[in-house]
């Protein structure tokens, strides 16, 4: 149901895919330094994650965080397009997603919805999608290689 509403938005709109994650680099530069806003995003979300589960102790739950996606902007834009504030879409947007989540517990849900308002805030500043992608591709690839460490588990 989320990808009809996610598709029929972007019809609606007259839009593409490719607007709504942010087009082509226009050179090297641009790509160097979405790589690095990436990056730097990705060690606050981690560093997030962290203080949560610190925070809120580690759940009992089953967690298939990194098969599952983390982001929610185009949802975000659609709340945008209900309120106005900005801050409202990013909270609601970030709400929905950990809402589905609601299968891995109340903790999962809890954590989801900040991280996913983390990503909502990215997108919201970028204006684009493309490097919250890159920060989920690298946190889906690098958790399951890191999570065997207790120090660095990340969402």
């Amino acid at each position: 149901m989320l990808a009809l509403f996610v598709w029929k938005g972007i019809r609606a709109r007259g839009g593409s895919a490719a607007l709504l994650i942010g087009g082509r680099w226009g050179n090297v530069r641009e790509l160097l330094r979405d790589l690095g806003i990436a990056a730097l995003f990705w060690g606050a979300f981690g560093a997030t994650a962290w203080c949560i589960h610190g925070l809120l102790g580690e759940g009992h739950e089953k967690s298939v965080d990194i098969l599952l996606p983390q982001t929610g902007g185009y949802v975000q834009r659609q709340f945008l397009a209900l309120s106005q504030p900005t801050w409202v879409a990013i909270v609601l947007q970030g709400l929905v997603f950990g809402a589905m989540h609601a299968y891995q517990g109340w903790r999962a849900v809890v954590t989801i919805s900040i991280l996913g308002m983390m990503f909502g805030a990215l997108a919201a500043w970028r204006k684009a999608l493309r490097v919250g992608m890159m920060a989920h591709g690298w946190q889906d690839v690098w958790a399951g290689w890191l999570s065997h460490l207790p120090m660095v588990r990340f969402g």
